[in-house]
């Protein structure tokens, strides 16, 4: 049978309709309810049509239907140009695709569109699962692929072998081309942000704000380091400071310069490296610990001594830095802008804790001696500690925290303290950040979650630096000694309920899901360099790509030749000799109809490529019409060969008798 355009059977394109389904939902749990429901109404308008139970859209209604989705995706996201919003429109316009898809052209058209949203699952996550599940509904596109190509033998089942033994085959040249391909850098950087945002530290700071992560055990960062231990006392993820108070919320401050790391690492101090691999948040800010020397590139130091990406992080992202391990973060002096910053308040603001920090100033010798008076103070007031501590209606919620209530999460003590001591006029900012991390001995890293977020304050010490004080370990020391759940157990009866097997089963799949990430989406740069040089050796990358390119040029050429051979080496069946007889025949006679000298001064036309035996001489019998009875005598003697029960096929002798009887005919002509 010729190649055309002729229409696709029925169950392959049900078939591919069903692939089309299992590529939307890759994206199920990101798309808004409307569009589901919008690209199921669609595949099944086009399975009714099988049945002839719903029209064949006109352009009218094709217009109507795309007009509904670019409406659709306009009400969900609005004007907000989104990673979301522009996969949705895609989704929207490739559900629409089967509606007019039929033949040969459409179809490819709609297979590639498959891959494509295949492709963009990794626009959102890359783990293993999502791995997996991209390379099974890859596998049965592909596998529709060659249901498509070989539309006249529709066979599923086969055509999955097929594609899944195409995809095995492929794999090997695959990982050789992960492995010794260079990582270059993308050309441009895509910044555009997500619609449903992330979860994790706001820039802004107030009581209760940290309080809502405290039952998110979503992951923010894991850690690993790479010499010395980090006592858990000592896990200050440092991710930004806090300078501006407006009487309710702490928020960051407007002009932070540029700083050299040396300014806040010294060498002389015990230090601990590590490397952490942060999850996206779609902010620049980044975490260590104390007074720390980026070793990554592409990493500001900040005269806060925080650390700041130079792109927002919209993916993982993985960076080395080296820390010293200190409550002090070593500063000489404050410049007078600083000085102003670091104890403004506003006016009018939260007058009796003022006029408390004053009193306590006064019983007091000095800074040392009054932050101890503050100590004892929330450590003996029956303070306490809770995720859910409740609202204030005030204007002075300082006063209503540190009088009255009493119970609050780490942002009502931090933003206390830190008001108290600006009160005296010593300078003090808050830190948010996160405190501690769980960890994984199958990986060797640690792992902080949202529930790890935390805030302390900072305290300036003239000709010494910021001191780093957290007043939630005076009023609730396990919580930094032994982490959040411990310090309040009956807030995480979820986490408690967990059953044993059900918690070593999270950490396996974490310590996977660890080094997935670690060696497979961050292979890069050294680490490549690194294991290229075990396979190979000492080698400059011009040796290296001139051994690759000989030996693709080696490999190319002994395939073909392995074709060529193994091609010519088939014997030529009796029924082709037959086949090839008659076949030669038709050409010759069209090409002397055309007046061409012989049969290869013309092109084979299209219908005659592809023919059966019983085609061939069907086109004979057209050309000869006096012929038909012994041409149609001549394909029943090899049908019968061929098709009736115990047939061999031709053998020698009679192969020999209908190539003698072809002469026979070609003479009558």
């Amino acid at each position: 049978m010729a190649f055309n355009a002729s229409l696709i059977p029925q169950p392959t394109l049900v078939f591919l309709f069903f692939n089309v389904f299992a590529a939307l939902m890759l994206h199920v749990t990101r798309l808004p309810l409307w569009l589901i429901v919008f690209s199921l109404a669609a595949l099944s308008w086009r399975m009714f049509m099988f049945s002839g139970r719903v029209p064949k859209p006109n352009w009218y209604m094709k217009l109507a239907l795309v007009s509904a989705g670019f409406y659709g995706v306009y009400a969900s996201y609005g004007t907000d140009l989104t990673i979301e919003s522009m996969v949705s429109l895609l989704i929207a316009g490739v559900m629409l695709k089967p509606l007019e898809v039929e033949k040969h052209q459409s179809s490819y058209l709609l297979i590639f569109l498959n891959y494509f949203l295949c492709a963009l699952l990794f626009l959102f996550d890359r783990t293993p699962l999502d791995f997996l599940l991209v390379i099974v509904v890859m596998t049965l596109t592909l596998g529709s692929q060659v249901l498509v190509h070989l539309y006249d033998q529709p066979n599923r089942m086969a055509s999955l072998k097929l594609g899944f033994g195409l995809l095995l085959k492929s794999l090997p040249l695959a990982l050789l081309l992960f492995l010794v391909l260079p990582r270059l850098g993308p050309l441009w950087t895509l910044t555009v942000p997500t619609q449903s945002g992330v979860v994790g530290l706001s820039d802004s700071m107030s009581p209760g704000s940290i309080a809502q992560l405290g039952e998110n055990d979503e992951l923010a960062f894991r850690v690993k380091l790479l010499d010395n231990p980090l006592p858990m006392n000592q896990r200050y993820w440092r991710a930004f400071t806090l300078s501006e108070f407006d009487g309710e919320t702490w928020q960051q401050g407007r002009f932070y310069q540029a700083n050299r790391a040396s300014d806040f690492f010294n060498d002389d101090q015990p230090s601990v490296r590590y490397e952490i691999m942060i999850e996206p948040h779609e902010k620049n800010w980044l975490f260590a610990i104390g007074g720390s020397k980026p070793l990554t590139p592409e990493i500001t130091v900040h005269s806060d001594a925080t650390l700041e990406s130079r792109k927002r992080l919209y993916n993982q992202w993985q960076y080395k830095v080296e820390s010293n391990i200190s409550e002090l973060l070593p500063q000489s002096n404050l410049s007078r802008s600083e000085r102003i910053r670091y104890t403004r308040l506003p006016s009018g603001s939260n007058e009796k804790a003022q006029d408390f920090a004053r009193q306590l100033n006064e019983q007091t010798a000095d800074l040392p001696q009054f932050i101890s008076a503050l100590r004892s103070f929330i450590s003996d007031k029956d303070f306490s500690y809770t995720l859910s501590p409740g609202t204030f209606d005030g204007d002075d919620q300082i006063d209503e925290f540190l009088f009255e209530s009493k119970s609050g999460f780490c942002s009502y003590y931090a933003g206390s303290v830190a008001f108290l001591l600006r009160s005296i006029d010593v300078p003090a900012r808050v830190v948010l950040g996160y405190m501690g991390g769980e960890e994984n001995q199958l990986s060797n890293a640690l792992s902080v979650y949202q529930y790890d977020a935390h805030a302390w304050v900072e305290v300036f010490f003239e000709g010494q630096g910021w001191l780093r004080l957290d007043p939630t370990a005076w009023v609730a020391p396990e919580r930094v000694e032994s982490g959040l759940q411990r310090a309040i157990p009956s807030e995480f009866q979820g986490f408690k309920s967990q059953s044993p097997w059900l918690r070593e089963l999270r950490k396996r799949w974490q310590a996977f899901d660890y080094y997935w990430n670690d060696w497979m989406l961050s292979y890069k740069g050294n680490q490549q360099q690194a294991i290229l040089q075990d396979l190979w050796g000492e080698r400059t990358a011009n040796e290296l790509i001139g051994i690759l390119t000989v030996a693709f040029v080696l490999l190319g050429l002994g395939l073909f030749s392995f074709l060529w051979w193994d091609q010519k080496s088939k014997p030529v069946s009796y029924e082709q000799k037959v086949y090839q007889a008659l076949f030669t025949w038709l050409v010759t006679i069209d090409a002397a109809n055309q007046g061409a000298v012989d049969r290869k001064s013309i092109a084979i036309p299209l219908h005659l490529k592809g023919l059966t035996m019983q085609g061939v001489c069907r086109e004979l019998t057209k050309r000869l019409p006096h012929l038909e009875a012994s041409l149609n005598a001549l394909n029943k003697q090899v049908s019968a060969a061929l098709y009736q029960p115990n047939a061999n096929g031709l053998d020698k002798s009679k192969t020999r008798q209908l190539l003698s009887m072809i002469k026979i005919l070609k003479k009558t002509v």
